[in-house]
């Protein structure tokens, strides 16, 4: 219910954009592996073709 009146008064004061704006999640870097390991695990999933 909290979550309802919240949007409703970004709504009323931002718009749109004002929703879109608090939609958006920044990466969390910490969650994020090297990118050669990620390019290893593609590769092997489309060799395995998983």
């Amino acid at each position: 219910m909290i979550a309802i009146i919240a949007l409703k008064s970004f709504i009323k004061t931002g718009g749109k954009e004002a929703l879109i704006e608090i939609s958006r999640k920044k990466p969390i870097l910490v969650n994020r592996v090297e990118d050669y390991i990620e390019k290893a695990v593609c590769d092997l999933a489309i060799e395995q073709k998983v």
